[in-house]
């Protein structure tokens, strides 16, 4: 759906398979201990989505862009720990590409 609505936009994107992109999205899913759920979309439940750009993070959840180690721990590690879980793990980015040259975008 992310990306639908990315092209929607007419942003142009990299999609990097479990890893952070350095500036654009990225979608987390808890680490947790209990078996993995048995259908394909049931695991979405457990993601969350983050704004990233270089080592800063912004999350809905916190009112201002964090450096990624103080996310970690004011942000993520509390947010996993409400459902029992220890930390989230990247499933996909989305690195925007911005379109230089003059004019607004």
């Amino acid at each position: 759906m992310m990306e639908t609505c990315l092209k929607k936009l007419g942003a142009n994107f990299l999609k990097h398979q479990g890893r952070i992109p350095p500036q654009g999205l990225a979608l987390l899913h808890r680490v947790s201990n209990y078996p993995k759920k048995s259908y394909r979309g049931s695991f979405l439940a457990d993601t969350h989505w983050v704004a990233v750009v270089d080592d800063y993070v912004f999350d809905v959840n916190w009112p201002q862009w964090l450096p990624s180690k103080h996310w970690k721990s004011l942000v993520g590690k509390p947010l996993a720990s409400v459902h029992g879980d220890e930390a989230w793990e990247i499933v996909t980015g989305y690195e925007i590409i911005l379109k230089s040259g003059g004019g607004q975008q």
